[in-house]
């Protein structure tokens, strides 16, 4: 029986490689039952580490999981705008159309500082109709945390979908030469945006984009969202992917998050000369 293949995509720099590392282990022991078709799109790494991910991984898991790196030059965003714990590196995901190969026409993204705790293979099931570009989870903004988006003619009452998990349709991305749209309208209006590449993402992508079940992105507000949906209450009791959102991460010492030791579970099963490696 042949696997089914995920193709996933991810970015990172030297700061997050141990985060990411965790979140492959997990992201591998928990879809055994497909192939995964790893990308990954970095800049300050360096070649010999980023062998010894590969050489590790394909090493135990051969027919699990094969790797594609993309080294990108990260000058070509230093003026883009980058606060708190956020750098340039958050905006890699606007070129992965540009960066796969054309023969790629859908890829599932998730950020760095996730966790997978279950199948992701149903979302790649869904279908996209012609105005949709992707599937993402809401963040459930209260819209005091939206008024912003008034600047780009949107309300604080329109959806607004987190950037951290999103099935994307390459192939109109690419059509439409999104990578430049995103670029450009980044570097525009930087002064304006507050929630860095996802504000650029949810004004280009207005009502062109659908939601996933909020399970594959289980961020802080769906976690302290009430109960009473259904879907909310799904997410928290079954969580798929874990998405460790705000400036304090799972391994950090100060780290309250109720589901932080999923991330150590992986963590601390990954071998100790890589540890050693990327500490």
């Amino acid at each position: 029986m042949k696997h089914k293949e995920l193709c996933v995509v991810f970015s990172v720099d030297n700061n997050y490689i141990i985060y990411w590392l965790a979140m492959l282990k997990s992201l591998l022991l928990n879809n055994m039952n497909a192939f995964l078709d790893v990308h990954l799109i970095y800049d300050n790494i360096e070649q010999e580490k980023i062998l010894k991910v590969r050489n590790f991984f394909q090493n135990i898991y051969k027919k699990y999981i094969t790797f594609h790196f993309y080294k990108i030059n990260i000058a070509i965003l230093k003026d883009f705008k980058i606060s708190h714990h956020i750098n340039e590196s958050t905006y890699y995901r606007f070129l992965i159309p540009d960066i796969l190969p054309k023969d790629i026409d859908r890829v599932l993204y998730l950020d760095a500082d996730t966790i997978v705790n279950g199948d992701i293979s149903p979302i790649f099931d869904l279908e996209f109709d012609e105005n949709t570009y992707l599937y993402a989870c809401d963040h459930l903004f209260k819209p005091e945390q939206k008024m912003h988006l008034r600047k780009f003619g949107l309300s604080e009452f329109d959806d607004y979908f987190n950037a951290g998990v999103m099935y994307i349709d390459l192939k109109k991305w690419r059509r439409d030469n999104v990578s430049k749209v995103l670029m450009d309208f980044a570097l525009k209006r930087k002064d304006d945006i507050l929630w860095w590449d996802q504000d650029v993402l949810n004004v280009i992508f207005h009502k062109k984009w659908k939601k996933l079940h909020p399970k594959y992105n289980v961020i802080w507000e769906v976690l302290e969202a009430n109960d009473k949906n259904p879907e909310i209450k799904e997410a928290k009791e079954n969580p798929v992917i874990i998405h460790y959102t705000r400036s304090v991460k799972p391994w950090h010492s100060n780290s309250y998050h109720p589901l932080k030791h999923l991330y150590w579970k992986y963590r601390n099963i990954l071998p100790k000369e890589i540890l050693e490696e990327f500490k």
